[in-house]
Parts: C-alpha cells; structure tokens; sequence
C-alpha cells in the first residue's frame, strides 16, 4: 500500500500517457485486471505480455492473464525447472520482459529529472493534476519536435545527396574520371544519418 499521490503512465511509440491519478492509497495488483481491459478496450486486443512490477503478480493477476493468453513477466511461482534448457529459455523471456520496461522506466525518470512531476509546489488537488498533466504533455511535445527535427534533417540530407550525385556524375561524364568511391562515401553517410525505426 502506497499513500499520496500515485499514477500510473503508459508508453505507446515513445509517447507518455497519463492513465490514472488518484489520490486514495491503493494496492497496485488490484489495478491490473482494470489496466488490461483498457487496453483491450483501446486497441481491440489483449497484449501479448504485460511487463510489470512484481506487485502485480498475484495469483490472482496470473489466472487472469492466463485465461486472456497474456505472460505476465517475471518468475513464476513455485519450483523452478528441472529442465536446463527450459530454466534458460524461462530466464532469456524473463530478461527480454525487463527490456521492455526499460523505456517506460527511463520516460518516468525523464519526467522526474527534467519536468516538474517529483517536486510539485501546487497547494490544491486540482493544480497538482493540471500540473501533472502538463508535464506529460510537454514530455510528448519534445519528442514530438525531436521526431520532426530529425526527418527533416533526413529529407535535408537527402536532398543534398542527391544534388552531389547529380554534380558529380555530371563531372564524371565530362572528364571520364571514376567516382565511384566518392559515391560510395556518400551512400555510406546517409546509411549513417538514416532515423532510427524503433
């Protein structure tokens, strides 16, 4: 049981959301079943794994997810596998589920460190969840610029590569010179600038 404020946030695509604040302590495995259903209800199916904090793995919480076919992430209970290669191939998803909450780790970190969300000087209920809020919308924003920033650099770059190129097969056809390696130079640096998919 945790007492204050309490919030729960979620990451789609690098972008935050705020789902829940409230102020009442609460116990968090309660929450789970509720968190599951609204992404069903968002997305129209269940997720494949739920990566979560330990809290969450009641027994409880572990019959819903496997009714609905979801691996809720962590060990399991009871005796580990006397099989090796099981025990590994258990402990290799278990790792992979840590991974996932990395990202949702680091964007609660970054609303710690660079937005307001762990030092709120609002006196009201009311101004400290708009404050919350903005925070979440300001934390968006700024990826959203990053995400912009860097396609434009792309599109930027690419259309100097394909200027360079246009200029110096031109060059070439005139001198009968070989510019292959400065073309492959150039193919090599926009593979570097590339954005990244993920």
């Amino acid at each position: 049981m945790n007492m204050g404020r309490r919030s729960r946030s979620s990451l789609v695509d690098g972008y935050a959301r705020g789902d829940r604040l409230s102020w009442d302590n609460y116990n968090d495995v309660e929450d789970l079943k509720r968190i599951v259903e609204e992404y069903h209800k968002r997305y129209g199916f269940y997720p494949e794994a739920v990566c979560a904090d330990k809290i969450y793995r009641s027994r409880g919480s572990l019959e819903f997810c496997k009714e609905h076919g979801i691996r809720l992430s962590g060990p399991r209970l009871g005796r580990p596998h006397v099989d090796p290669r099981k025990k590994r191939e258990l402990e290799r998803i278990e790792r992979n589920d840590e991974r996932m909450r990395i990202p949702i780790e680091g964007k609660i970190g970054e609303g710690k460190r660079c937005y307001p969300l762990d030092r709120l000087c609002t006196k009201l209920k009311e101004t400290s969840e708009t404050a919350i809020m903005m925070s979440f919308i300001v934390m968006n924003l700024a990826r959203f610029a990053r995400d912009r920033a860097r396609s434009l650099l792309f599109a930027l770059f690419n259309l100097v590569y394909a200027m360079l190129c246009a200029a110096l097969s031109r060059i070439a056809a005139a001198c009968g010179h070989d510019i292959h390696m400065k073309l492959c130079f150039f193919a090599v640096a926009r593979a570097m600038l590339q954005p990244n998919e993920g």
